[in-house]
């Protein structure tokens, strides 16, 4: 088996270690990182998404979204920012719900948030996969706190590329997508190299299949997932998984490693 980058799904590395912030006496101001300040209203702004897609939320589950989303402003505060603005266009008006129905089978009340966010945002629209199933919830198990990898390079004397991809499952149901590429050229009289990486923060979630095969379910409102998918969802089968390996059905795949979230 071989592995492949991670250019089809939403991908993001997850450390939520402590880094270097500070808070000003301004009460509207939530945390500050660089050069980029997140707010009480960029807070009520995603709250109001969130009512958008699945109604009202308990006082436990704002304090909940509260925490997750200063932590993934840490790790990403440019890449969160944007997402708040680009959440308009996926996130429907109470009367024009694209999941009017409510979800088939009840989630269970210990399951995460962000797994709960998933399966609210897909709502009755899951075909033949089965959330609450043994094979799910114990592929939910594996998965959580896994880091998968998946890197390529190529190229010959002249210059090459190469890329890196990690994708990091927490078990409160968000990951941390993170994508790097290399490119340097070496040419008699010139020599040139770039460097660009991006991170994405999201949900995620697992389902089964009658056949066996096993889905993943992200969920992310940032720009990049937004060019493959518009509704902000990608989900991808896997065929097999091992302790060291989760393959695809044709056979490629990703290096796992169990990586706790902090």
């Amino acid at each position: 088996m071989k592995t492949i980058p991670f250019f089809f799904i939403s991908l993001f590395f997850i450390s939520i270690s402590m880094v270097s912030c500070q808070t000003p006496k301004d009460s509207t101001v939530l945390v500050v990182q660089g050069d980029y300040t997140l707010t009480k209203k960029h807070l009520e702004k995603h709250l109001s998404d969130l009512k958008g897609l699945g109604g009202e939320l308990s006082e436990e589950e704002i304090q909940s979204e509260k925490l997750l989303l200063i932590t993934m402003f840490k790790e990403a505060p440019e890449e969160i920012l944007a997402s708040l603005e680009e959440t308009d266009s996926i996130v429907p008006s109470p009367n024009s719900s694209p999941n009017p129905n409510p979800i088939p089978n009840p989630s269970p009340s210990n399951l995460a948030a962000g797994h709960q966010k998933v399966r609210t945002v897909l709502g009755s629209d899951i075909g033949q996969m089965e959330f609450d199933s043994d094979k799910a919830a114990l592929f939910r198990s594996y998965m959580s706190n896994s880091l998968l990898k998946a890197g390529s390079s190529r190229g010959d004397n002249g210059g090459g590329i190469s890329t890196n991809n990690q994708i990091q499952f927490c078990a409160d149901g968000s990951y941390m997508e993170y994508r790097s590429a290399h490119l340097g050229i070496s040419v008699p009289g010139m020599d040139a190299s770039s460097y660009d990486e991006d991170r994405i923060p999201g949900y995620w979630e697992v389902a089964s299949l009658p056949n066996g095969t096993h889905i993943v379910l992200l969920y992310s409102t940032h720009p990049l997932m937004l060019e493959d998918s518009p509704n902000g969802l990608l989900p991808f089968p896997v065929g097999q998984y091992v302790q060291d390996f989760v393959a695809l059905p044709n056979g490629d795949g990703f290096r796992r490693t169990v990586n706790y979230c902090n």
